[in-house]
């Protein structure tokens, strides 16, 4: 039974494990930048972003079975036997893009064409495990999953690294990836799939159609794989588009910045994301309890996220310091990266949030919204400011996104934006307030960039403290009442 203090304790689950992949990602990822050098992810980073995009566009079914949780039993093997299907397309799918490749440019493109044939094979087990998966979460089950994610995202990333200190380069990158990448290489897929197979087994040979529920599911998914796909090409985009009009260097220093700048959404967004949409999916027939529990993890997700945002664009220079010299033109583009860093942590939740109560159809067309955008903006800033602006441009994207959400989310909850959004608007101005004091008179050692970090998200979160005093004390008193059984108070 999902009681009140299980769904409390899965909360803190996917926090838990979560963190432990982060900071492993994080630790692992600047090691492995460090060996490699730019080298490698150069020829690289073209062929993990488009298999990247191609792979996603197969999500859509483990967020059906969430959304049809009390009837799972009628449709388990249809859903296991579409997902099979899925992971065959994927592979049809890269194996004809591998091709054209190949004939297109075989010297170029022989260890890439390879490389999206071995990413579709292991993301084809990643589709057999779909079910086994989503039906963990669907029982709240996020002690046993964020402990399978972290342990493995720290084994894929270890692999990585002593890959490529052996000499293996690229393919270093295949055995256990970077970043948010480490769950496409092999040891983190072969690991984690076993994993939850051995944890929610299901029969392998169990391949039944039932197609009442096959047309419920691909209904419910259409406008998930249509508003993922737009999703994808949105926050992707930016990386083809450098790819085709400017440089490998130049992708390979955005993606940098990027993942830097994905730092302040992997703090917590990322972690809950599935905890979430689990949660909105339980309660999506009662307005009030969603738009609560809504409010409380939007504005947890702004309070975390901004604060971290802020700070790496006013240490831009010391944070990319720690890649080694060679990265150093990562810097500006972190700057250049702000908007999107400041806003791209609320839209998994947004988004969550209309796909757990059925809204699909709202969800894609805010996205189609994006897409178009995207579609214009994007190639523009590339050929008129070049890298900069790209970012200027997904900056741009993200707020018409974020925008075009809030009037879709009005259908569905009363969100008070303001609760969300105003109390960190005021600790950043003190953060900036205090960047602006502590600049000048320290110096560049690595115990003055320690103070100044320090001293920056210590200015947010003492500005917090003072505007929310009462909110803050409430919150955790809920959360003690909650773990020590009391019932609900009215």
């Amino acid at each position: 039974m999902n009681t009140p203090r299980k769904i409390l304790s899965g909360l803190f689950y996917s926090i838990g494990g979560g963190y432990a992949a982060r900071i492993g990602s994080v630790v692992f990822t600047i090691l492995l930048k460090r060996e490699l050098g730019l080298e490698p992810f150069d020829a690289a980073l073209f062929y993990f972003f488009s298999f990247f995009m191609l792979a996603n566009c197969t999500e859509g079914l483990g967020w059906a079975l969430l959304h049809f949780q009390d009837q799972i039993d009628e449709f388990k093997a249809t859903h296991y036997t579409l997902n099979v299907l899925l992971g065959f397309g994927l592979i049809l799918l890269n194996g004809l893009l591998s091709l054209t490749l190949y004939w297109t440019d075989s010297a170029a493109h022989t260890w890439g064409s390879g490389v999206l044939l071995i990413l579709a094979g292991l993301y084809f087990l990643k589709r057999i495990s779909n079910t086994s998966e989503f039906s963990l979460r669907k029982d709240f089950e996020f002690g046993r999953l964020s402990a399978i994610h972290g342990l493995c995202t720290i084994l894929a990333l270890a692999a990585a690294l002593y890959a490529a200190h052996t000499g293996l380069e690229e393919w270093s990158l295949v055995i256990g990836g970077w970043s948010n990448f480490s769950t496409l290489s092999v040891v983190y897929t072969v690991l984690s799939v076993g994993a939850i197979l051995l944890t929610r087994p299901v029969s392998l040979t169990r391949f039944r159609i039932d197609r009442v529920w096959a047309g419920r599911l691909i209904g419910y998914c259409k406008w998930i794989w249509s508003g993922w796909v737009l999703q994808i090409f949105v926050w992707h985009f930016d990386k083809l588009v450098i790819a085709w009009m400017l440089t490998d260097r130049d992708l390979t220093l955005y993606e940098n910045a990027w993942w830097l700048m994905q730092i302040p959404t992997a703090l917590l967004a990322h972690m809950i994301f599935n905890y979430t949409n689990s949660l909105y999916s339980r309660y999506q027939n009662e307005p009030d309890r969603l738009t609560d529990f809504f409010t409380r993890m939007a504005s947890l997700i702004v309070r975390v996220a901004t604060p971290v945002a802020i700070l790496l664009v006013l240490m831009s220079d010391e944070v990319v310091r720690v890649f080694g010299g060679a990265w150093a033109d990562t810097a500006p583009i972190l700057v250049w990266l702000g908007v999107f860093a400041v806003f791209r942590p609320l839209f998994e939740e947004c988004y969550g949030l209309l796909w757990a109560v059925g809204r699909t159809k709202q969800a894609a067309s805010a996205m189609a919204l994006q897409a178009t955008a995207g579609l214009v903006l994007l190639p523009f800033g590339a050929a008129t400011w070049g890298v900069r602006g790209v970012a200027y441009a997904v900056g741009t994207v993200a707020v018409i996104g974020i925008i075009t959400l809030a009037l879709r989310l009005r259908a569905v909850i009363a969100v008070r934006w303001s609760r969300i959004a105003l109390p960190p608007a005021i600790g950043i101005s003190a953060m900036i307030g205090a960047d602006a004091l502590l600049a000048s008179p320290l110096g560049s050692s690595t115990a003055h960039i320690i103070v100044r970090a320090g001293a920056l998200l210590a200015a947010f979160a003492v500005t917090l403290l003072i505007v929310e005093f009462r909110t803050i004390r409430q919150n955790l008193d809920d959360v003690i009442r909650i773990l020590r059984g009391r019932p609900e108070t009215e």
